[in-house]
């Protein structure tokens, strides 16, 4: 059984290096993508543009990074991964101009996938 947990750590470091990244990513969108403040301009617009293009980019490595831990069995961190873009990208695409619901959203949703994404001893609580 020790055995097989070591040879599931390269896939354990590579999810938390992908999900980093991917935080790393949406986070920069969703500055961007949901403004706090926001006065209609062009500039702004197309701000808000191009962070919804990178929100859709760090949605995609969030999702790959889930679906890693998702292979594993770890199911519920899998879901915790992908929180974040599950939730701040629909919000980010859908809420209007002005409306930072995905960005007050991405804090915590950030914490518990960031928590959810380190590796994992074998033997502390989980097979």
């Amino acid at each position: 059984m020790a055995q097989a947990s070591r040879r599931d750590v390269p896939l354990e470091v590579a999810g938390f290096l992908l999900a980093l990244g991917g935080l790393a990513v949406l986070a920069r969108g969703v500055v961007d993508a949901s403004p706090v403040v926001f006065f209609y301009t062009d500039v702004e617009r197309e701000a808000m543009r191009g962070g919804r293009e990178v929100m859709l980019v760090g949605t995609a490595i969030l999702i790959a990074a889930a679906l890693l831990l998702a292979a594993r069995g770890r199911l519920l961190r899998a879901v915790a991964v992908a929180a974040p873009a599950l939730v701040c990208t629909p919000l980010a695409f859908g809420a209007g101009p002005g409306a930072s619901w995905a960005l007050w959203l991405f804090l915590p949703l950030g914490v518990l996938a960031l928590t959810a994404c380190v590796p994992r001893r074998p033997g502390l609580g989980e097979s």
